[in-house]
């Protein structure tokens, strides 16, 4: 096949472009916080996904890690997974909003211009009403069983996650190893990578890169690069063309180590998971 010059330079700058993969955005739970008991306490807790949080009326705080945060109405925050978390709510007026939890592989790397993190978990003011339409439209979407629905949640939670970066000016690129690590296995998650490769390819030592990369992400890059993997597996499998030998080796994975895998990040195996999703 001949390729043109210009078909190069198209897919170049495809290369180049920062990760967006609206597929590895899942929804765990979305719910209501209303008529709590005065100065009900839940807590410690240990999450593995991303829990933001809606205030629309009286108080309470959040523990994130030891340090306590108020909370009141017109407060939007977010609290990242691995962090040790206690909810508290007000002892004359408990607090009351909408809350969701949900995961994404690259959701560390699209909030890396925001300064939301666990030291500092609230969004701006101004995030306030655009985020509590977007999650009382994803509250909504558990009732709604159309064929469309689970890209609107995809959707939705994108939004939100652009509201939580705001309107931050764009930054000069400078060589982040972390991120080029993220964009390395995104691209070569099919390889036989290991994370003395990556960090190698990011020019760190691998004990040095680890510590990092798990203080950015919340995972080890073992962990990160496994979980990437079964996602996009679970991509293939989707087509019931595919078995699932050709989908494990199609992502990196050896076939008699899938569905050990397989269980350890999504719970369940892949003849199961399979029949959930028809």
């Amino acid at each position: 096949m001949n390729i043109k010059k210009t078909d190069n330079v198209k897919i170049e700058k495809l290369k180049n472009r920062d990760l967006f993969s609206p597929d590895d955005v899942t929804l765990y739970y979305c719910g209501i916080d209303k008529d709590l008991s005065p100065g009900a306490r839940y807590g410690p807790v240990i999450r593995e996904c991303y829990i933001l949080e809606v205030c629309t009326g009286g108080r309470g705080s959040v523990i994130i890690n030891g340090t306590e945060f108020e909370v009141k109405a017109g407060d939007v925050y977010l609290l990242f997974p691995g962090d040790t978390v206690v909810h508290t709510a007000d002892t004359v007026c408990p607090r009351e909003g909408y809350f969701c939890g949900f995961w994404g592989m690259h959701v560390a790397h699209w909030l890396s211009p925001s300064p939301i993190s666990s030291r500092r978990p609230f969004a701006e003011a101004k995030a306030f009403e655009p985020i509590l339409k977007l999650i009382k439209e994803l509250y909504r979407c558990g009732q709604d069983k159309s064929a469309g629905v689970n890209l609107k949640i995809k959707g939705l939670i994108c939004l939100m996650l652009s509201q939580l970066i705001g309107d931050i000016p764009p930054q000069q690129e400078v060589s982040d190893p972390i991120n080029n690590a993220l964009k390395l296995m995104e691209q070569r998650y099919h390889d036989p990578l290991t994370v003395s490769q990556i960090a190698a390819a990011s020019g760190l030592e691998r004990s040095y890169f680890s510590t990092l990369f798990k203080e950015r992400t919340k995972l080890s890059p073992y962990d990160h690069l496994c979980r990437l993997r079964i996602n996009k597996a679970c991509a293939l499998l989707k087509d019931r063309r595919c078995s699932v030998n050709v989908a494990a080796t199609s992502c990196g994975i050896e076939p008699h180590n899938f569905a050990r895998l397989f269980k350890k990040y999504l719970g369940t195996t892949p003849a199961k998971w399979l029949e959930s999703i028809k």
